[in-house]
Parts: structure tokens; C-alpha cells; sequence
């Protein structure tokens, strides 16, 4: 199996989202090895850390309204997913799932709370 964990938490943060989403990649590519791939947004600014696993980090702009970082991270992800083929697409996050899944990708979605968004909650009952 070839997992890619695409997440919208970015890795530099340094809260509890953050943490976990290391915690996870870190078990990932011990059961996985090569064939884990992460890809998160870093900031510009941010530097680039070295990690035990193949990550992609997507430059995101600040300065970009949210939506619009949003539909930028998961286009700016697609080109990274179709040249590594994962057989399973792992996320955090119902849009990230929704496209994948609308791609013909196999994916699986962690939740954690209740949407806050009817678009959320129609994404999650629909797919």
C-alpha cells in the first residue's frame, strides 16, 4: 500500500495539530517506509525542517484570502499525488477528501469534530 497524508495543518505551527500530524507521519513511515508521503502547507517565511519522511511542503500565501489558500493547497497538491499514484489518500480534511475521491482516488477521512459548515456536513454525508 502507498499512503499520501495531505493535511492543511501546517507543520510549523507548534500546537497540538501540528504535533499530531507528525506523531501520525512518524508511525506511517515506520509501518511504511517509502511508501509514505506527506504534504502540508508551510508559510514562506517558515524554514523547510529535515524529517525522516518524504514530505512535500506546499508554499502557501498569507496574504490570500482562506478559501482561496484552500482550493490553491489542494490544486497545488494534485501534480504530487498523480506522479507518486498512492493507492489511498489519507486527510484531515473533508474538502481534501472530497476532491481526491472525486478524482478516483480511495481515501479515508479523520474526523475529530462535528462540521461547523453545512458544506461540511453535506461533503461528509455525500461521499
Amino acid at each position: 500500500m502507498k499512503l499520501a497524508y495531505i493535511t492543511t495543518i501546517s507543520l510549523s505551527g507548534g500546537d497540538a495539530q501540528s504535533i499530531q500530524v507528525e506523531s501520525m507521519a512518524t508511525v506511517f513511515v515506520d509501518a511504511l517506509q517509502q511508501d509514505f508521503l506527506l504534504c502540508s502547507p508551510i508559510s514562506s517565511n517558515t524554514p523547510r525542517t529535515h524529517t525522516r519522511y518524504q514530505w512535500i511542503p506546499i508554499v502557501v500565501s498569507a496574504s490570500l484570502p482562506r478559501t482561496l489558500r484552500y482550493i490553491f493547497f489542494i490544486l497545488a497538491t494534485v501534480r504530487h499525488i498523480y506522479r507518486y499514484k498512492p493507492t489511498h489518500i489519507y486527510s484531515r480534511d473533508i474538502g481534501v477528501v472530497a476532491a481526491y475521491t472525486l478524482l478516483g482516488f480511495r481515501a479515508t477521512y479523520e474526523m475529530h469534530k462535528p462540521f461547523e459548515t453545512r458544506l461540511g456536513d453535506w461533503l461528509f454525508r455525500f461521499f
